[in-house]
């Protein structure tokens, strides 16, 4: 327990920075910046519009909603990645489709439910294979050792949930009639890195064309699918909107920190990721209102393994009639009254005019607006793809040929559960 003296020692600390920092002459504002800079040459992100900041009260938003009398959200639940004493590592996760409005509630009750496993124990070896078990389908991917071992327990995590959550939006795309909201980034961050490593370095290696997306094993296939969910909505005009909730990237500030280093009197970049410069960039102390700013893109990734730019989705399978440039992330960032800041995203193929841009926006900011967050539906999928923590325990007691590692923060002090929420990187 934190006695007197030491509150006072902290308070000290915190005193010491505040003063430090208000006695620094102040640079130039993270506004400023993002509408001077962000728009120029360097970096993997540009400007769709002339780089911007607006504000717009809770009322006004609302009233965008839009036309649709039904709205969908997709998300998954992960059983936490559970290592065990003989060197297991576990995971499970089940996708959800949840509805709001006229629809047919129907598509609620499927899941698409899809199991993960590394085993590293000599003679024992999995297959990827399907498991029947009562009226639903389980699908059991085996994970290697592509990444390194303190990262092994969070991919196990991803190669459950991943292909749980791409595929399930395959697998309801031609149903659906109204926008599709999803629960993360249009694509899952979480793996697209590794996906697209592996195949700048299989290229690299060979001077054939690019590996085909089938022998990238688990996470490509994953994101294939949600290539196919996209274009299949995108071919009958239903908006599909990612709602990132927790930003964890520096990809905006990465970006401008390439676009100012040829600049002969550069900004100071003092911020380590974009949560930071866009909560600053969004700031402002009115209640009630919505401030957001202008569309960006990414336009290509990080140079591949030849030195040139790579096209974000080149080499997956794209549907007839588009271009991979249609499925590129475009995205806006938005900080609601309370402080927190979203990144809302759009495939480009459904804002590639300034009209369809102004009119995707408004849409997706009514509907979060709404909920003065996360839009209802995806609430809902939250709710309905929950995996009970009772659930969760029995599942783990379900291997009794080993005995699970316990973890004192994570299961006795903290008593840590990880749903859906945690797995979402953004």
């Amino acid at each position: 327990m934190v006695g007197h003296s030491d509150f006072e020692a902290l308070e000290a600390i915190f005193e010491h920075i505040a003063e430090t920092v208000a006695d620094e002459e102040d640079g130039q504002s993270a506004r400023d910046i993002f509408r001077e800079w962000i728009g120029t040459d360097g970096g993997e992100i540009t400007v769709l519009d002339s780089p911007e900041v607006y504000r717009r009260s809770e009322s006004e938003l609302v009233q965008y909603r839009g036309r649709f009398d039904s709205w969908y959200g997709i998300d998954a639940s992960t059983v936490r990645p559970q290592d065990f004493q003989n060197g297991l590592i576990t995971s499970a996760a089940t996708a959800i489709c949840a509805m709001l409005g006229d629809g047919d509630t129907a598509i609620e009750a499927e899941r698409s439910i899809v199991g993960a496993v590394y085993c590293d124990i000599d003679g024992v070896e999995f297959s990827e294979q399907e498991l029947q078990a009562g009226d639903v389908m389980v699908e059991l991917e085996t994970v290697r050792a592509t990444v390194s071992p303190r990262e092994l327990r969070r991919w196990v995590g991803a190669t459950a949930r991943v292909p749980a959550e791409c595929r399930h939006s395959e697998r309801v795309a031609d149903r659906i009639d109204g926008p599709l909201f999803l629960d993360g980034s249009l694509y899952p961050m979480s793996v697209l890195p590794n996906v697209q490593f592996a195949r700048a370095i299989n290229q690299q290696r060979s001077t054939s064309q690019l590996v085909e997306t089938e022998q990238l094993g688990t996470a490509a296939k994953a994101i294939q699918s949600r290539v196919n969910a996209i274009g299949t909505l995108m071919e009958r005009d239903l908006p599909v909107v990612g709602i990132v909730k927790t930003i964890s990237t520096s990809r905006v500030v990465d970006a401008l920190r390439q676009k100012v280093r040829t600049s002969e009197n550069p900004p100071l970049l003092p911020w380590a990721e974009d949560s930071q410069f866009l909560a600053d960039v969004l700031y402002h102390d009115e209640p009630r209102q919505f401030s957001f700013t202008s569309w960006l893109v990414r336009t290509h990734r990080d140079p591949g393994a030849r030195g040139e730019q790579v096209e974000p989705l080149g080499g997956f399978d794209i549907p007839a009639g588009y271009e991979p440039a249609d499925f590129r992330r475009a995205f806006f960032f938005v900080r609601l009254p309370r402080g927190i800041v979203f990144r809302v995203e759009a495939p480009y193929g459904q804002v590639d005019t300034p009209s369809k841009r102004a009119e995707m926006q408004m849409f997706a900011l009514g509907a979060i607006a709404e909920a003065n967050g996360a839009p209802m539906v995806v609430d809902r999928a939250d709710e309905l793809a929950r995996v009970p923590n009772d659930v969760r325990d029995y599942l783990t007691d379900v291997l009794d040929i080993t005995e699970p590692v316990q973890d004192y923060n994570r299961d006795e002090r903290f008593d840590f559960d990880f749903d859906s929420n945690d797995t979402h990187y953004a």
